[in-house]
C-alpha cells in the first residue's frame, strides 16, 4: 500500500519533517531533560538564535538560485557575496566559491528552496502540534503517537498539500517562524 512506500522526496514537506523534533535540542525544557538539570541557563539560551542559522544559509542558497537563474551571465561569487553580505552580515569575499558546499546547487537545480521552505512548514507544524498537545519538550510520551498518526503515517498514500492542510487547518503561514525568531533574539511575540 502507498503509506508503506516511504514519504516523497524533493519536497519541502520532506524537509520539515527532518527539522520537526531536531529544533527541540535548542530547547531550555528539552537540555534540561535530557542533559540534567544542572546545564547552566545562559548557554542554554545562547544556543536559541543558532537553531535558524543554518536556515538562513538555507534561504540565502535558494535565494542565490533564483538570481542566478533569472542572470545566468552572472558570477555565482558575486551574486553570494551580495547576497551573505547585504542580508547575513558577512564580509564579502567574490574570490571565494564557499557558495558551492552545497551539492544540491549542481546535483539538483531548485532543491535549494526545499530547506527554506521547510523551515517554514517545520515551524508551523511545530505550532499546531504544540496548541493541539501543549510544549512537550520537557517530555510527553504521547508526542509521538500523535505525530505519527496525523503526520508521518501517511507515507505516499496523501500529497503533502493534504498532510498539511488536515495539521494545520489552513495553508501554511511564515508568521510561526516569525514569531519563533523573535524569540529566538529575546523579543516578544
Amino acid at each position: 500500500r502507498p503509506a508503506y512506500a516511504g514519504w516523497p522526496d524533493s519536497d519541502a514537506l520532506t524537509e520539515a519533517l527532518a527539522e520537526l523534533a531536531a529544533l527541540d535540542v535548542a530547547e531550555p525544557a528539552w537540555q534540561r531533560r535530557w542533559l540534567g538539570p544542572d546545564v547552566p541557563a545562559q548557554p542554554v539560551a545562547a544556543g536559541r538564535p543558532g537553531r535558524y542559522a543554518d536556515k538562513a544559509l538555507d534561504a540565502a542558497w535558494a535565494l542565490l538560485e533564483i538570481r542566478l537563474h533569472a542572470d545566468p551571465e552572472r558570477p555565482a561569487n558575486d551574486a553570494w557575496a551580495e547576497i551573505t553580505s547585504g542580508y547575513l552580515g558577512i564580509a564579502p569575499h567574490p574570490e571565494w566559491s564557499w557558495w558551492a558546499l552545497r551539492g544540491q546547487l549542481v546535483q539538483e537545480p531548485g532543491y535549494m528552496a526545499n530547506y527554506a521552505i521547510g523551515a517554514v512548514l517545520a515551524t508551523d507544524l511545530r505550532a499546531a502540534i504544540g496548541a493541539a498537545r501543549g510544549d512537550w519538550t520537557g517530555g510527553d510520551p504521547g508526542w509521538y503517537g500523535w505525530v505519527r498518526e496525523h503526520v508521518y503515517r501517511w507515507g505516499l498514500e496523501r500529497s503533502a498539500a493534504e498532510v498539511l492542510g488536515d495539521v494545520l487547518g489552513r495553508p501554511p503561514s511564515v508568521a510561526a517562524l516569525v514569531a519563533e525568531i523573535v524569540r529566538a533574539a529575546g523579543g516578544t511575540r
